[in-house]
């Protein structure tokens, strides 16, 4: 009993990693130290997610909430816009653009020294509303968010950041007639990015020393890319 009492006070963690801190970069040689970091999260991230043999159950389970979130979306245009299902140009355009924007979020994850705030997330409901609504647009726009939270590495504070910023985005900018309104979304999307962004880490951090600032810069970034709304707008109106 003793010695049982001693093991489960040995923590199964070696160091002390900072958040943001890259641990490894993809193709690096490991050491004798940091191959013990890297063995010491992966024994913590097994812990949190359960054996390898539970990682099919970890993927249906996601599979199951994506399916519903989609389902959420077709009941949604069921109810309020049947004559956008009613048409399979319509509803393949909205399926594809969920799908091109969790793929460019994929990528972006996948990618090293590229951040998941850089992929301009605004874009899908400037688009969406240029064709539709602002109901399917704020919907749709929602629909993609929740499953790229799903892939993003802080879900919640993604999830808050994209709703919030593509809410105000969308209803501060009822059409887009010049490219005038473009600017100023950009602007709005890089403000809105940064205060959430900022009243996150001060809500976990309690000050403004643990801010990683860096994080401006993605998002300039990305605002900057929303700019590109004009010429995709012009592409899908041909296609």
């Amino acid at each position: 009993y003793i010695l049982e009492e001693d093991l489960s006070k040995i923590s199964p963690t070696i160091g002390m990693i900072q958040e943001g801190e890259r641990v490894v970069a993809k193709g690096e040689l490991l050491n004798n130290e940091r191959f013990k970091v890297v063995e010491s999260l992966k024994i913590e991230y097994e812990s949190q997610l359960g054996e390898t043999s539970q990682f099919s159950l970890i993927l249906l389970g996601q599979v199951i909430l994506v399916t519903l979130m989609i389902l959420s979306l077709a009941m949604f245009l069921v109810s309020f816009r049947p004559e956008i299902l009613r048409s399979d140009t319509k509803i393949i355009f909205l399926l594809l653009l969920i799908v091109l924007f969790v793929f460019a979020a994929k990528m972006a994850i996948n990618i090293d020294n590229i951040n998941l705030y850089l992929v301009p997330f605004c874009i899908l409901p400037l688009v969406i509303r240029t064709f539709f609504d602002i109901r399917v647009a704020l919907f749709t726009f929602l629909v993609a968010v929740l499953v790229v939270g799903f892939i993003a590495p802080n879900p919640y504070e993604f999830i808050i950041i994209q709703m919030i910023a593509g809410i105000i985005t969308l209803y501060s900018i009822i059409s887009l007639r010049n490219r005038s309104q473009l600017f100023l979304s950009s602007l709005i999307v890089f403000l809105i990015y940064s205060f959430v962004y900022v009243g996150i880490g001060l809500i976990q951090e309690g000050s403004f020393e643990s801010t990683n600032w860096k994080f401006l810069g993605w998002f300039f970034g990305s605002a900057m890319l929303t700019l590109f709304t004009y010429p995709l707008i012009y592409i899908f109106e041909k296609i």
